[in-house]
Formats: structure tokens, sequence, C-alpha cells
């Protein structure tokens, strides 16, 4: 989120550039205003924690990914120093998961339902993720009209509409962030909507056709804070709960900061030019 409004990904250490960000959000305009969506489980009680979605909602591998690499940082946390090594025990996670295999959750998604329509999502989908602003894992833009995709609009943070594509495998994103402009990286761009259901089947229709013993449990995470659920019957509704203003910051568009946010209304420099301060923490030194 913070990369996509133009804050930065990452915090300089130096005392310089911090002192001219905090200008900047002194001086900068509340305008945009951002979607807030609301994520409900008919089953699952714990989720009141997660109920509430800016960035996005996934169910799958990518989830199963992130719980792993949660767990393992909160048993050896003195590992976990830096954002490099995060970064590279994430990729090793979803390579461990890539080289196991995970399971696809299309066999197990019954109905998904965007504004009232039954969307089919593939059999082999290895994550399907719901999608409130243009960025996802590390600054890759999964949701990329052009062309191809003429009944799709391009995302916006306050359009009143979430995008919903599914992974056809761990490594799509890997794929997306190396070849974009080249191959899809394994992304299935499925819907946009403002109301969102997610229908699981009884376990008893998926498991048999699953070898050994079937698992009745599935990773989900919101905004990139994983758990666990059981999927057994589960109905996951994600519906608009309102809006909170935004401010643009200097880099927004700039490299390394992921897809820029953009408005429906129109161009933010249009309607907010940037203060000095900004202009001058934009520019390269």
């Amino acid at each position: 989120m913070s990369g996509v409004l133009g804050w930065g990904r990452t915090l300089s250490p130096s005392p310089m550039k911090a002192r001219k960000l905090v200008e900047s959000v002194e001086q900068a305009s509340i305008g945009p205003k951002c979607d807030v969506w609301g994520v409900s489980f008919k089953k699952f009680e714990s989720m009141a924690r997660f109920n509430t979605m800016c960035n996005y909602f996934s169910i799958g591998a990518d989830a199963k990914a992130s719980r792993l690499f949660e767990n393992h940082r909160s048993s050896r946390p003195k590992l976990y120093r830096s954002q490099s090594f995060n970064k590279a025990s994430y990729a090793a996670f979803g390579g461990f998961l890539a080289l196991k295999g995970s399971s696809s959750i299309g066999k197990r998604i019954k109905h998904l339902i965007v504004d009232g329509k039954e969307v089919p999502v593939p059999q082999n989908a290895k994550a399907l993720i719901v999608l409130n602003i243009p960025s996802y894992a590390d600054g890759t833009k999964p949701w990329d009209v052009g062309k191809n995709h003429p009944h799709f609009k391009e995302a916006a943070i306050d359009d009143g509409m979430v995008e919903v594509f599914c992974l056809k495998s761990i490594l799509s994103i890997a794929l997306l962030k190396t070849l974009r402009g080249v191959f899809s990286g394994g992304v299935s761009k499925l819907a946009q909507g403002s109301k969102i259901s997610i229908q699981m089947h009884p376990m008893e229709v998926w498991a048999t056709k699953k070898q050994g013993v079937p698992k009745s449990k599935l990773y989900g995470q919101v905004d990139g804070e994983s758990f666990e659920f059981g999927c057994d019957g589960e109905v996951i509704d994600i519906h608009r709960k309102g809006s909170v203003p935004t401010m643009f910051g200097p880099y927004r568009g700039k490299a390394q900061q992921g897809p820029p946010a953009k408005l429906i209304q129109g161009s933010f420099n249009a309607r907010w030019p940037r203060s000095p301060s900004e202009q001058e923490l934009a520019s390269p030194k």
C-alpha cells in the first residue's frame, strides 16, 4: 500500500530523507479515497480479527507459503533481521511448495459469484486472489488489462470494485516479475465486481477425487495476515464497507515502487499538484 500510494516501500535510514518525507506528509493534500472491504466467513469464527481488507484477500498456495514463512520467522526471530533475508526466505518456501506440489483449490470451490453472476474457476487453480490495489506480491501488477481483455477495466482504488484472479502455479508471481509484458505468468483474470461470494464444496464432494487422506483445511490471508481455516462447506463473502481518505506521496509511479494507485475520476497530478518539498524529494540527486 505504501508503495502504490507513493510513500516508498522502505524507509531510508538517512535522517535528511526521513525529514523531507515528514515534510511531504505535512504538506500533502488529503483527497483521494481508497475503498475498504469487509470479509466474512459463515463458519470460521476466528475470522473476526481479519474481517477488514484494504489490500487483498487470498486462499490457496500463496497463503500457505505466507503461513510457513510466518511460522518459521516466529520460531527463529534472530534470523529475520533484514528485508533481503525475509524475501529470500519467503521465496524459498514458495519454491518448496512448487517442488512438493500444492493442492488445487479450483476443485474445492463450488461457486464463485460476482455481482450475482457465476464465474467459472479453473480446476487447476492453486490460489484465488481478490485484489483492491494494483500491486501484489512484492510490486507485481497481475491485473494488466491490455488489448486481450477489452471487457475488463483498469483497476482503481476508488471505483467500488475489486479484481478477482487466480494463479495456476505457486511460481506464477515469479514468472510475472521476470517476464512481464512477455508472458502472463500463469495469472488468469476472472472478474471485477463489488460483491464476491466464494462457496466451497462439502468435503465429501472433492475428497473422493483425492488420493490418500484428504485435508479439510485451507490457508487464507488478508492483507498479508495468514491463517488456516476449515473449508468444508464454507462460504466467504466480500463486500464494500466504505472508504478511507489517503494521501499520494512523491514516489508514486517511481521505479521499484510497484504499479501506482489510480483513481477512477482522473489523474492525481491534475487534482493535487505536488508541493515544493515533494518535488525536491522526488528529483534524483
